[in-house]
C-alpha cells in the first residue's frame, strides 16, 4: 500500500516516489513497454543509457524491414498486428502524447488499448502487474454487455470532456475479453465482431461460435450440453483452437462473466465456462479469482428452473455472483448514474435493448475497475476483487451440503451526490439514498452478512470523508441502515478512493447473501415442475442450489 504523494508503476506494479527515475533504473531495457504504458514523448524524455537505447532500435529496425518486405512479397496486408497497423497505431499515439503534460495522463488511442486493437492481439507485459479482468461476454445479454464496455472504451477515448478516465479501460482494466455465443446472427451484428476484431463470418465460427450458430433459445440444458461438446473435449476443444490464450486469461487478476440467467446459452454455457478455468490450471485454476455478473429476469416466476439452474451451475466454480435485475438497473432515479456512451458507434442493425440498463451496469462495473488504476487514475486504498467475496467466507457453517464453500451472492449498490460541500449530513443521506433507492436487484439490505463498500470522488470531497472514517463513523451509517437486532451483520468493509477524474461523490457496495425475493420465488417453484423430464437435471443440481438458499439470510443461517 502507498500514501497518496506515490505512483503505481503500471509496468511491475511498484510503488514510487520518482516514477520518471524508476523508469529509467528498473526498465531502461524495455523501451517498448514504456511507450505502450506512457507514450513516446515520456520515453524519449527519459535518460536511458545511450547504447540500450541504440541496440533497441536497430532491433526495431530489422524487425519492420522484415515485416515490410513480407508484405510487399505476399501483396497483401498484414492484419495480425503487421507493419500497416502498427504504423496507424504508432502515429495515433505520438499525436496524443504530444498533449501529455504528465505519466498521469493517458493516451486518447484506441489501438493502445489492451485487446482493443484490430490487430487481435491481447496486452502483454514481461512483469507480474496486469489488467484486472479477462471478460467473458456470454450470450446476447453479456455480448451486448461487452459491447457496451467497448463502446464506453471508445467514448471516453475520443471525448476530450471525458479523456481523464480513459485508463479505466485501459491497461489496468481489460487484460483480455473474448464474445461467445450460440447463435452466430446475434455475434455477427456486434460491434465486438465488426470494428474490434473486423472478423469475417468464417473467423467469427471459429472463434466466436459455439455449435452451429443456431441458438439454444431458453433451453438452458441445451446450451450446456453444446458447450461441453465443444470446450470439454481435449486437445480439440473450442479454447485449443482460440486466438485467446491461457496466458491471456491468467496473467489476469481476475475473470469475469458476464451473462444473464434466463435463457439458453448465458444460463447453460456460463457455467462450463467456468469449469473449464477453473479445472485448467494453465488458463486459471483453483486460485484464480473468478466472478459472474449476471443479469436474473424481473419476474422470477417466468422461468424459475432457468434461474436455479444456472447459480447451481455456476457456484461450485465461481467465488462469487453479482446478481442484477433490469428493473432496478434502469429506475428513474438512477439516471445521473448513467455511464456516457456514444451508441451510435455501434455497426448499422445492431440492437440495444436496454441502452439505460447496459450503462447502469458498465458505470458499476466502471467503479470496480477503476480501483486497479490506483496511482494512475486514482490514489487511495484499492480494492481487490476478494475484497468483495472473500472476508464474509470465514463465518459459514462447517456443516453444509456440499463438499465445497459455495459462491457468495452479492447484491450491487450504486449512488452518487452532485452536493458542493461534503459533511456528516451528506455522506450519511448518500448512503440512506444507496442502500433504498440505489440497489441494482430487489432484496432485503437488513437480512446482509456484511459487505464491502467504497466511497471516490475528487479531492476535494474525499478530504471530508476520510475525516468521518477515520472516526469510524462511515461504517457506523451503513450498519445503522442494515443491522437490526435479529439480523447481525457479521462484518462491513469500507474503503476510501480519490480520483481527479470525477466530480461527484460516489457511493459503491456490494452486500453479502441477503435474502433476495426472486430466489426465494424461484426456488419455493421448483417442486412444481416434478413430474417433467427437465427435474430430472434439476435434481442433479439440488444440492449446489440448497448449499446458495441456505446461506441467503443471515437468520437462516444463524439458526442452524
Amino acid at each position: 500500500m502507498s500514501d497518496n504523494s506515490q505512483t503505481r508503476c503500471t509496468i511491475c506494479g511498484q510503488w514510487e516516489d520518482d516514477l520518471q527515475s524508476h523508469l529509467t533504473d528498473e526498465h531502461g531495457d524495455q523501451i517498448d513497454q514504456i511507450e505502450e504504458h506512457y507514450g513516446a514523448e515520456l520515453a524519449a524524455g527519459l535518460d536511458f543509457d545511450e547504447t540500450e537505447r541504440n541496440d533497441d532500435t536497430e532491433a526495431t529496425t530489422e524487425t519492420s524491414a522484415t515485416e515490410a518486405t513480407t508484405v510487399d512479397a505476399d501483396g497483401d496486408d498484414v492484419d495480425d498486428g503487421g507493419t500497416e497497423a502498427t504504423e496507424g497505431e504508432t502515429a495515433e499515439t505520438q499525436s496524443d502524447t504530444e498533449t501529455a503534460s504528465n505519466v498521469n495522463e493517458f493516451e486518447a488511442d484506441t489501438d493502445s488499448s489492451p485487446s482493443g486493437g484490430r490487430s487481435g492481439e491481447f496486452y502483454e507485459t514481461d512483469s507480474d502487474y496486469s489488467g484486472k479482468w479477462f471478460v467473458f461476454g456470454i450470450g446476447g445479454a453479456g455480448n451486448g454487455i461487452l459491447d457496451s464496455i467497448l463502446l464506453r472504451r471508445e467514448t471516453l477515448n475520443h471525448d476530450r470532456r471525458l479523456l481523464d478516465l480513459s485508463g479505466v479501460w485501459g491497461p489496468g482494466g481489460l487484460n483480455g475479453y473474448l464474445m461467445m455465443n450460440t447463435n452466430d446472427s446475434e455475434l455477427q451484428k456486434t460491434y465486438y465482431v465488426q470494428n474490434d476484431r473486423e472478423w469475417d463470418a468464417t473467423t467469427m465460427q471459429e472463434q466466436a461460435v459455439l455449435g452451429s450458430g443456431s441458438g439454444k433459445g431458453r433451453d438452458p440444458i441445451a446450451g450446456e450440453e453444446t458447450a461441453r461438446s465443444d470446450i470439454m473435449e481435449p486437445d480439440i476443444g473450442f479454447f485449443d483452437n482460440s486466438f485467446v490464450t491461457s496466458m491471456d486469461v491468467n496473467t489476469a487478476q481476475a475473470v469475469l462473466l458476464l451473462h444473464s440467467i434466463e435463457n439458453g446459452t448465458g444460463t447453460g454455457v456460463s457455467p462450463v465456462v467456468a469449469e473449464f478455468l477453473r479445472k485448467n490450471g494453465d488458463w486459471a485454476g483453483e486460485d484464480k479469482a473468478m466472478v459472474s455478473a449476471a443479469v436474473i429476469p424481473n419476474d422470477p416466476l417466468a422461468e424459475p428452473i432457468n434461474l436455479m439452474y444456472g447459480l447451481g451451475g455456476l457456484s461450485p466454480h465461481v467465488d462469487s455472483i453479482i446478481l442484477f435485475q433490469n428493473k432496478k438497473l434502469g429506475a428513474k432515479s438512477l439516471d445521473h448514474l448513467h455511464a456516457e456512451i456514444d451508441f451510435d458507434g455501434a455497426p448499422e442493425g445492431q440492437k440495444f435493448g436496454h441502452k439505460k440498463q447496459n450503462q447502469s451496469l458498465v458505470r458499476f462495473l466502471e467503479a470496480f475497475t477503476l480501483t486497479s488504476n490506483v496511482g494512475i487514475d486514482a490514489s487511495g486504498d484499492g480494492l481487490d476483487v476478494r475484497d468483495t467475496y472473500q472476508p464474509i467466507k470465514r463465518y459459514y457453517p462447517k456443516r453444509r451440503s456440499v463438499d465445497y464453500v459455495p459462491a457468495t451472492i452479492c447484491a450491487p449498490v450504486l449512488n452518487s451526490t452532485s452536493a458542493g460541500e461534503i459533511n456528516e449530513s451528506v455522506v450519511e443521506t448518500l448512503v440512506d439514498r444507496t442502500l433504498e433507492s440505489g440497489k441494482l436487484l430487489d432484496f432485503d439490505p437488513k437480512t446482509a452478512w456484511g459487505g464491502a463498500f467504497l466511497l471516490f470522488g475528487p479531492e476535494e470531497k474525499m478530504k471530508p470523508v476520510r475525516d468521518l472514517q477515520s472516526r469510524g463513523d462511515i461504517e457506523a451509517m451503513i450498519n445503522s441502515y442494515v443491522t437490526d437486532q435479529d439480523h447481525p451483520t457479521l462484518r462491513m468493509d469500507v474503503k476510501m478512493l480519490t480520483s481527479e477524474s470525477l466530480d461527484e461523490l460516489y457511493l459503491w457496495g456490494v452486500l453479502w447473501n441477503p435474502q433476495i425475493p426472486a430466489l426465494e420465488q424461484a426456488r419455493d417453484q421448483l417442486e412444481m415442475f416434478s413430474h417433467m423430464d427437465i427435474y430430472d437435471d434439476l435434481k442433479k443440481r439440488m444440492n449446489d442450489i440448497d448449499a446458495i438458499c441456505d446461506h441467503l439470510g443471515i437468520g437462516r443461517v444463524l439458526d442452524q
